[in-house]
């Protein structure tokens, strides 16, 4: 919070440990410190999947399985700033890339 109310502040852009890239084929590819991934991006109504928690831990590749409160945090306020809905659900699909 504090970083948010600083980059208001000061015009700075807080830091991050993912980064959100939409592709093609409704796809959303997210780079963090040990790999990329890929969630599902509809673009019908224009939407981020996550699976929940409990989900994440047997689809997330391994290196972000403990990472989930922090991916859910940080794509949450992607979603808001691309004007994109946020769902949590449990059926939702983790591509893991390479």
């Amino acid at each position: 919070m504090f970083n948010r109310l600083f980059a208001k502040l000061f015009g700075s852009k807080p830091q991050t440990t993912f980064q959100f890239q939409p592709r093609w084929k409704e796809e959303l590819v997210v780079k963090g410190p040990g790999g990329s991934f890929v969630l599902e991006l509809p673009m019908g109504v224009y939407s981020a999947y996550l699976p929940t928690q409990k989900a994440w831990e047997t689809k997330a590749p391994e290196w972000a399985r403990d990472l989930w409160p922090l991916l859910k945090s940080e794509l949450e306020e992607w979603c808001v700033r691309n004007k994109a809905a946020f769902y949590v659900d449990e059926t939702a699909t983790v591509f893991v890339e390479g």
